[in-house]
């Protein structure tokens, strides 16, 4: 079951997926097997009702309907690669069906939550380097993969510009305002040198910030400061987003800068611009 399951990640690797999304298919996968292993079944001894039972289990613990969604499209496209090596004689989880989800609005953070997110609690080479990486996904709408895997190379700074390598091993160039990239230079002239070469950002340690670490350091700022309303590195990009919109941006454009594929993603955000709708529909429309 072991090198199934490792031959199945592998294949979702040269699929081009992220590391995030494959981080969760592993979670789930993990959660699935530990369940078979629990019941003592082997893949090949796996039917629908056992996947029912399995499923019945996760929403006895409360789960979202997103989170199911998740764990079933895991079964379903694991069973189904498992299917197709020929290593079971049918596939048990083609008719199962995942519940219907609403879209919810993205959240956006207040631009007086940003400033104080952002700005350095001291002068020490850590609160440069945090003061940094909020102001980057602020001002640069980055994901936080993206964020992670930026290097000091990918920084032009007589330009103004970033490279960033996004979904699909997409590159796109970014400009940065003169707040941020200050920042980045103040960190920059700060940090160890007998650490990771490449990467802007490093931990402690001097290797490459995870995501994991950068979630905790921004929990723990919001700790420090007080902040009621939680904000996760993606609410940097939402945020980065619908100012953009309010203030008058192109749609075509953002959608270039968040380096989007289908521009319907983009459009969930003109949702939240309601107060640059209103100031369009007021300008333009006879009746208003």
């Amino acid at each position: 079951m072991d090198s199934l399951a490792k031959d199945f990640l592998l294949y979702l690797s040269a699929r081009n997926l992220s590391p995030n999304t494959i981080n969760a298919y592993r979670c789930d996968l993990n959660h699935f097997l530990s369940y078979l292993e629990g019941k003592k079944r082997r893949i090949q001894q796996v039917d629908q009702h056992l996947l029912r039972r399995y499923l019945g289990v996760c929403l006895n613990q409360g789960l979202s309907k997103k989170t199911m969604a998740r764990k079933i499209s895991t079964i379903k496209i694991f069973c189904n690669y498992v299917y197709k090596q020929k290593k079971i004689n049918s596939n048990p989880a083609v008719l199962l069906s995942s519940p219907k989800i609403g879209k919810k609005l993205p959240k956006v953070l207040k631009e007086k939550d940003v400033l104080e997110i952002s700005r350095p609690l001291n002068d020490s080479v850590l609160e440069l380097r945090n003061s940094a990486i909020f102001e980057l996904l602020y001002g640069c709408g980055l994901r936080i993969s993206e964020l992670i895997a930026l290097n000091i190379s990918d920084i032009d700074f007589s330009s103004r510009q970033i490279k960033v390598l996004g979904k699909g091993n997409k590159e796109r160039i970014i400009p940065i305002n003169d707040i941020a990239l200050d920042k980045i230079n103040t960190y920059l002239l700060k940090k160890e040198k007998n650490c990771d070469k490449q990467a802007v950002f490093v931990s402690n340690n001097g290797y490459r910030l995870t995501d994991c670490a950068i979630r905790k350091i921004l929990i723990n700022r919001q700790n420090k400061l007080g902040m009621k309303t939680p904000a996760t590195p993606h609410s940097f990009r939402h945020s980065f987003a619908t100012d953009l919109l309010e203030n008058g941006a192109d749609l075509r454009a953002v959608q270039e800068l968040l380096g989007h594929v289908d521009l319907s993603t983009t459009q969930v955000y003109t949702h939240l611009s309601k107060a640059h709708l209103k100031a369009v529909y007021k300008k333009a429309h006879p009746r208003s």
